[in-house]
């Protein structure tokens, strides 16, 4: 009785969570398009757990470049160029395992 109970309190607080994070956030993240406007992500998806600022870059041109990373949940990222949207990662704790692995066996090609 105890466990059932604990699972339905769990169950509960994923449910009020604010990013969603059953089979349905999936296919709402699939609508989600690379050129899409930031608006269009927030209308979609709703606001993001945490947002990462990257930075601004100024080019020779003097053309500033802002680069955000948008966080939904652990695994869910969207990274937002100048306000429109340039990357859809929806399995991103997979690919930064990936790229951890290619730095891991570079480094030790190298011998370090």
């Amino acid at each position: 009785m105890k466990i059932f109970f604990c699972l339905v309190v769990f169950s509960s607080l994923l449910a009020c969570h604010s990013s969603p994070k059953n089979e349905n956030a999936t296919s709402l993240f699939e609508k989600v398009k690379v050129g899409m406007k930031f608006t269009d992500v927030l209308s979609i998806v709703g606001a993001p757990d945490t947002i990462v600022h990257l930075g601004v870059v100024m080019d020779t041109f003097s053309n500033q470049t802002k680069t955000d990373e948008w966080y939904y949940g652990p695994d869910q990222l969207i990274v937002i160029v100048n306000d429109t949207v340039n990357a859809v990662d929806l399995h991103a704790r997979e690919t930064q395992a990936r790229i951890q692995h290619i730095m891991d066996s570079a480094r030790a090609a190298e011998g370090k």
